[in-house]
């Protein structure tokens, strides 16, 4: 590996969701780059690669919730899933402000709503696997 694909794979690795921009460019950029970096990887480890940087590079609360929902190993299903939990949390911005100054029952409402999600994301990713 010369010292172009050390800065590749580095550039690869530093790389995550820049504010406002979507998800389908921040994952095409990864895809270039680790094309870029790895040119001779079989297409399943490039895939492998993206998905974790994918999720390395998303905002730490969405990779913490799609990380807890259970392995997924198809990217337009993880993208999928990140971008329903990215609506959602730009969708209720009062509830934020409100948890702040509420914090014990405002925190409950918001685990429990968590893990609600959670539980409908792994329940939608049970389904999509027995119908395939």
């Amino acid at each position: 590996m010369g010292p172009v694909r050390f800065v590749s794979m580095d550039d690869f690795h530093r790389r995550w969701l820049h504010p406002g921009e979507s998800l389908s460019v921040y994952c095409h950029e990864l895809k270039r780059l680790i094309d870029r970096a790895m040119p001779a990887a079989d297409a399943t480890t490039r895939q492998q690669l993206v998905m974790h940087q994918f999720l390395t590079g998303l905002p730490l609360k969405i990779s913490k919730r799609l990380r807890a929902a259970g392995e997924v190993n198809d990217l337009g299903q993880l993208m999928q899933r990140a971008k329903l939990l990215m609506t959602i949390d730009a969708e209720n911005p009062g509830e934020k402000l409100a948890a702040v100054q509420q914090p014990n029952d405002r925190v409950e409402a918001l685990t429990e709503q968590v893990a609600t999600l959670t539980e409908q994301v792994a329940a939608m990713a049970t389904n999509q696997r027995t119908s395939q």
